[in-house]
């Protein structure tokens, strides 16, 4: 889903390897996202437009210690798909020390 983390690190994955020559890799990494896509679908579908399979069943709502963290990781997941120059610096810095490499 584009302006996520999941989005960006796909599309950064798939420049990389398109600038490799890799464009076969490019093709799979495109298949496993319509894959993802299928099956989150399909998840969705079943949580928000399927009728519920026991509807007598009394359901309470999530206690705020469940709530908050998600909540964190919710909008994290979206800061870092729209603002991407942390995650991609410290990547390239652990890269490069990774490899003994100076900072490009």
């Amino acid at each position: 889903v584009p302006l996520t983390a999941g989005f960006q690190s796909k599309l950064q994955l798939g420049y990389a390897l398109f600038d490799q020559g890799m464009w076969w890799a490019v093709v799979f990494v495109v298949f496993s996202s319509f894959l993802a896509v299928i099956y989150m679908g399909r998840i969705l579908e079943a949580i928000f437009f399927r009728p519920p399979i026991n509807p007598r069943k009394s359901r309470k709502e999530a206690p705020i210690l469940l709530l908050v963290p998600l909540w964190i990781l919710a909008l994290a997941n979206i800061y870092f798909g729209i603002t991407t120059e942390l995650p991609l610096g410290l990547a390239r810095d652990a890269a490069a020390a990774a490899f003994g490499l100076e900072a490009f």
